[in-house]
């Protein structure tokens, strides 16, 4: 698993081997001057390229791109994008974008480096002060454009570095270069207050803190600015919570906050929110990029909801989940038999949210059994089965009477680091479980659960049910069988499951039913909460469902700045990992780009995309079936994919498939078509307000590991495969984009790229990510 750094550790600077070069460049920055050549910026990249004969304004992007007739030069490919410094003075370009598809980059451009390593840039990208521009192509997915005039017309390149953190770090960067500055103040909104804070020049005592620990570190420009910088995010709270406590009005909400939340920034765009965490939070590279379209708002870290209240006004907390291994007596369509014998089949069963996921036993990590004596030697199996409980409780985070956890306070740190790591292994382990997933079954989808009676273990289809279900005591023990029990599904399918004893049977049974009611009741909030937020600002700014899109897509940021966004709905959980699963929910996958969608239902599970079929169709017909559980499709890594969403998408869906293209005698006219779904939810939006896009990267290749072995790498300047995929609603679609954002950016290690050309400067490996020269002009 991977750590976010979001409180408490410090992010080091990037590691950048040959200390000898580096001191080099390090003196040539603090004099703020480059060499001619010399490697500004380095990172991966996919990069489109289209040109128009018309005129494009200062604030050109998606929405303005969607109403022009263009011409698409070179579709999606990934290169490999270097900034280095032009040094053409006269011509006002003080550096150039260098797009390689191979990674061996000379350390500087001089004439002939190209040959020496056998190959140059693909094509180059000067960055004219006078006529080249650098906008946010997407508000939602962080897409960059660079457009500038063209013996065609204009070009514009469409840039999508692997993640949107990289994304507003170089268009930070970029419009640096290119002369624009910070603003002089910052708006804080703060939503529960109903008011705006005005920062006035909000990163003047970050200068002066660069001025003082500079002379500590001795004019190393470098490590000054990020020790400095990775207080940005926290200057601001503190400087805003000042400014509250000034007021005496705030007093006893300031109170509360201090004692029981953790205070944090977010973006907010008509109802999405964006937390700002790891580097953005660090830097603070966004007050740049999104301040043009988003609110920056001061909220507490809102995690997802443990507790529902029920319509009686009764409140339920979230019972805890439930693991084991069971025995499944019936097949995927619920009989009992197969081929004439009665079916068979160990699993490992285990609930993660509404999920009930199950595997074979061979691929399940049970949770370890506590501790049974502190001893010096490894006790014999036999001792351990003897003492080892039959039914235990796994709590890392055990909470005392005071709702604290005891072992954080501890003045051991060994004891402290001992239940950190027991804690983190736990964490792994439910991951690794629920990749390991052979299927689900949806636990809000169970009716009722029973005892199984001794005359039903002939046939089920003529059993004699009992009524009511089962009450938690058995009305006649002789004539129930001891470790069987049904569980009835909506659908009218019974899955029978046999455990190990009556024991364990009555707790299967007492878990899963508390289990079933709580997600009940939650996913109904959920959706409700969904759709209320959509009235409210639907009611707000007097629009229909149909011209809601505009609102959250085309409007300016004056338009929608009092409109509504839910906590609860973009939680923090997905950014600290509180829970396995980030988020899951329906879909509809076009694996290909002439194929039809298909439903599907995704879990989304720390860097992999888990896709399960939503029905079970014939084998001779294809006739949808009703079924126990939703097996697995298929298991997509994250680490090398690039999202795509809004208007990018519209290339990958044909006319067949777009629902604005296609009417029918009920929507004669209309370019939507609308959908009401089985939560109550409803929907008007076009398939290209709904669809998102993971692009693959073409096969793979083999280059050297610079260790004198071989790794597998993907090919760099070639077309690669898109899997488009389409939400319920667009604020379904907006979560989606922002969970699978998060996760890319956690699965994403920093690979290296040989940067080779001139022994003097003794450059070696050089990180993906590093931006050189770039941290001073963040202040």
């Amino acid at each position: 698993m991977v750590r976010f750094n979001t409180h408490g550790d410090e992010a080091g600077p990037p590691i950048v081997t040959e200390p000898v070069a580096l001191k080099k460049r390090r003196s040539l920055r603090k004099a703020n001057k480059h060499t001619q050549g010399e490697i500004l910026k380095i990172s991966k990249m996919l990069i489109r390229i289209e040109v128009t004969r018309a005129d494009l304004t200062d604030d050109f992007d998606e929405n303005e791109a969607a109403a022009l007739q263009t011409r698409v030069l070179e579709k999606w490919k990934e290169y490999v994008v270097v900034c280095r410094d032009a040094g053409d003075q006269e011509e006002d370009v003080e550096v150039k974008l260098q797009l390689y598809s191979n990674r061996k980059i000379p350390a500087k451009d001089t004439k002939g480096s190209w040959m020496v390593l056998g190959g140059g840039p693909a094509k180059e990208i000067m960055l004219n002060r006078r006529n080249t521009r650098v906008n946010m192509y997407s508000t939602l997915d962080k897409t960059l454009v660079i457009y500038h005039p063209h013996k065609l017309g204009n070009v514009f390149y469409v840039l999508r570095p692997d993640n949107m953190a990289k994304s507003v770090e170089w268009y930070t960067f970029l419009q640096d270069r290119l002369g624009v500055t910070r603003p002089e103040s910052l708006d804080v909104s703060v939503p529960d207050l109903n008011l705006v804070l005005r920062l006035d020049r909000p990163f003047k005592e970050l200068k002066r803190e660069v001025t003082a620990v500079e002379d500590d570190e001795g004019g190393d420009e470098e490590v000054v600015v990020t020790k400095v910088l990775d207080h940005a995010a926290r200057s601001l709270i503190v400087r805003s919570l000042a400014l509250l406590k000034e007021g005496s009005e705030w007093t006893e909400v300031l109170n509360y906050w201090q004692r029981n939340e953790r205070m944090g920034l977010a973006w907010r765009r008509y109802d999405r929110i964006e937390w700002i965490f790891g580097e953005n939070e660090t830097k603070m590279y966004g007050t740049l990029a999104m301040q043009k379209t988003h609110e920056l708002e001061l909220r507490p870290k809102v995690h997802y909801p443990t507790e529902v209240q029920l319509e009686g006004k009764e409140v339920l907390e979230e019972p805890p989940p439930i693991e084991g291994f069971l025995v499944r007596l019936s097949t995927a369509t619920g009989k009992s038999t197969r081929f004439g014998r009665i079916f068979f089949r160990r699993h490992y069963f285990y609930s993660q949210n509404h999920l009930l996921f199950f595997c074979k036993p061979a691929a399940a990590i049970p949770p370890p059994p506590p501790h049974l004596v502190s001893a010096e030697e490894m006790p014999e199996a036999e001792e351990i089965a003897e003492k080892t409980p039959l039914i235990y409780a796994v709590t890392p985070y055990a909470l005392d009477e005071e709702g604290e956890i005891p072992w954080l306070s501890s003045t051991s740190s060994k004891e402290v680091h001992e239940k950190d790591h027991a804690a983190f292994t736990e964490g792994q382990r439910n991951v690794r479980n629920a990749i390991a997933a052979d299927g689900f079954i949806d636990i809000r989808k169970i009716k009722m659960i029973k005892l199984v009676l001794k005359t039903q273990l002939g046939d089920t289809a003529e059993a004699v049910e009992e009524e009511g279900g089962w009450t938690g005591e058995d009305p006649h023990p002789d004539h129930i069988e001891d470790n069987l029990f049904d569980i009835i599904l909506t659908n009218g399918l019974t899955l029978r499951l046999q455990a190990f004893n009556s024991a364990t049977r009555d707790e299967w049974m007492t878990r899963l039913k508390a289990l079933s009611l709580y997600w009940s009741a939650r996913s109904l909030a959920d959706s409700r909460e969904l759709m209320s937020v959509r009235a409210s600002n639907l009611r707000l700014h007097g629009c229909d469902e149909q011209s809601e899109y505009l609102l959250s897509q085309a409007s300016r940021k004056w338009e929608v700045h009092n409109s509504l966004a839910s906590p609860l709905l973009h939680t923090f959980c997905g950014i600290s990992s509180c829970r396995t699963i980030t988020h899951a929910g329906p879909l509809y996958l076009k694996a290909r780009k002439h194929s039809t969608f298909r439903k599907v239902h995704a879990v989304l599970v720390h860097g992999n995309l888990l896709l399960y079929e939503a029905n079970y169709r014939h084998p001779l017909s294809g006739v949808a079936l009703p079924a126990l559980a939703q097996m697995k499709h298929s298991t997509h890594p994250l680490q090398h994919v690039y999202l795509l969403s809004n208007l990018l998408t519209s290339a990958s869906l044909l006319p067949s498939t777009t629902g604005g293209s296609a009417t029918t005698t009920t929507t004669a006219g209309k370019p939507y078509t609308p959908r009401v779904y089985d939560d109550g939810v409803t929907s008007s939006d076009t398939d290209e307000q709904l669809a998102f896009c993971l692009w693959v990267a073409p096969q793979r290749v083999l280059v050297g590991d610079g260790k004198g072995g071989v790794k597998r790498v993907g090919a760099l300047g070639r077309e690669g495969s898109v899997k488009i995929f389409k939400a319920r609603t667009r604020a379904e679609r907006d979560m989606w984009v922002g969970a699978l954002a998060v996760e890319i950016e956690r699965g994403r290690g920093e690979e290296e790229w040989g940067i080779k050309g001139a022994e003097e400067d003794g450059m070696g490996m050089q990180r993906a990510d590093t931006g050189i020269g770039g941290g001073g002009e963040e202040i």
